[in-house]
């Protein structure tokens, strides 16, 4: 039996194709992660997104800490392996339709 809100094809879609914005982590937003961190206590780092990282073989995000959240650590970065993120709170977003237009606009460049 299916479940509702989805068919035997997959999910219902909610808004057409042209209508969907890919959800992603845009540079210079601002963000609130809670990781895994002690067994009773997650760590939460609220700041601005600054890039992807790698740590070793592991993929992380990097946050610069915000002044407010963090006393005494404000202003410094804080990687988090991704498999170690339990929820991320959209605090403030940048649009990330300039950030695709200009990620495609970089794939066609070649360089010889």
């Amino acid at each position: 039996m299916a479940k509702r809100g989805a068919t035997a094809k997959g999910p219902t879609q909610t808004a057409p194709e042209a209508e969907r914005v890919p959800l992603r982590l845009v540079e210079g937003s601002h963000y609130r992660i809670t990781s895994l961190g002690t067994r009773d206590t997650p760590i939460i780092s609220e700041g601005i997104f600054r890039e992807y990282s790698g740590l070793g073989s592991l993929e992380a995000v990097v946050i610069e800490l915000d002044a407010k959240a963090h006393k005494g650590e404000g202003g410094n970065m804080r990687l988090i392996p991704c498999h170690m993120i339990l929820t991320l709170d959209i605090v403030k977003q940048k649009s990330a339709a300039a950030e695709v237009a200009e990620e495609e606009e970089r794939s066609y460049r070649s360089y010889l």
